[in-house]
């Protein structure tokens, strides 16, 4: 060990005060001994890694914190999106619904306008028939030619207008003439269709067929009737199955059930029996 010499108090205490400054500026200055200062050595080694290791370990927490901050954007963008799903979804059941109620609307338009189709065609075809008769068991001629079977069942017809009805028809009166069905069934008399020039000749026909009763049997035989619609005859066949209902409950044998009436005002008269 080694030793200063001092010279006077006055000197130890400004070398003191001197070592003391020195000391203290010296931030990085440590003293130890010998062997303190080899585990010191390897401390500050640890301390090195260790602050190495955090600041490390900070990086990384912050990266995570910036992850989590985005992982946070994507869920609230996700429950956003969750949001104007639902919200569409419940428009689109509105929407739906709206156009439930539009659809129903349409069917029923639709099916008005099918019945007004319906019965405007139902009306121009009741217009086509309006001048037109259907006369049955009207005798056929059996000429072998067409013409001339077609000439007699003209003339025949006119014999009937004009000599049991007292109706004055003549054969330009007679717009359309022929025999409804097939000439294939000798066993079965055809129909005889005639459209009129005006309806005024058919009302003048049909409101004087009470003279048949009085006419030969060739003429007395023969019915006449309307030339009705689809629609017309259906109504027309449940009214005669109606009026045959009658017939039949009725018990009293004093009348009996007829179907009278133009297409579309027909109805079933109670005819009292003649004795």
């Amino acid at each position: 060990m080694r030793y200063v010499k001092i010279g006077s108090t006055r000197s130890v205490y400004v070398f003191l005060m001197m070592r003391t400054y020195f000391l203290v500026k010296m931030e990085f200055t440590s003293w130890y001994c010998d062997n303190c200062n080899k585990g010191v050595a390897k401390l500050f080694q640890s301390v090195v890694k260790l602050q190495a290791r955090q600041d490390k370990l900070e990086n990384r927490v912050d990266s995570v914190v910036e992850e989590v901050k985005g992982m946070r954007e994507d869920l609230n963008r996700v429950e956003n999106k969750i949001s104007e799903m639902y919200e569409l979804e419940k428009i689109k059941e509105v929407v739906d619904e709206q156009l439930q109620g539009v659809d129903s609307k349409l069917v029923s338009v639709n099916s008005a306008l099918d019945k007004v189709r319906s019965k405007a065609l139902e009306e121009k075809d009741k217009e086509n028939r309006a001048c037109n008769i259907i006369m049955y068991n009207v005798n056929e001629s059996v000429k072998p030619s067409k013409e001339d079977r077609w000439k007699d069942d003209k003339k025949l017809c006119l014999d009937l207008f004009n000599k049991v009805l007292g109706v004055p028809i003549r054969e330009e009166d007679m717009k359309r003439f022929l025999r409804l069905g097939k000439a294939d069934d000798a066993s079965r008399t055809r129909p005889v269709l005639i459209q009129f020039r005006d309806r005024i000749l058919k009302n003048m026909i049909m409101e004087s067929l009470s003279k048949l009763k009085d006419a030969d049997d060739v003429f007395k035989k023969i019915i006449f009737a309307h030339d009705m619609t689809r629609t017309e005859r259906q109504e027309c066949k449940e009214l005669v199955e109606e009026a045959k209902k009658k017939q039949l409950e009725d018990t009293s044998g004093e009348f009996i059930y007829r179907v009278r009436g133009t297409p579309g005002n027909l109805r079933i008269d109670r005819i009292r029996k003649r004795h």
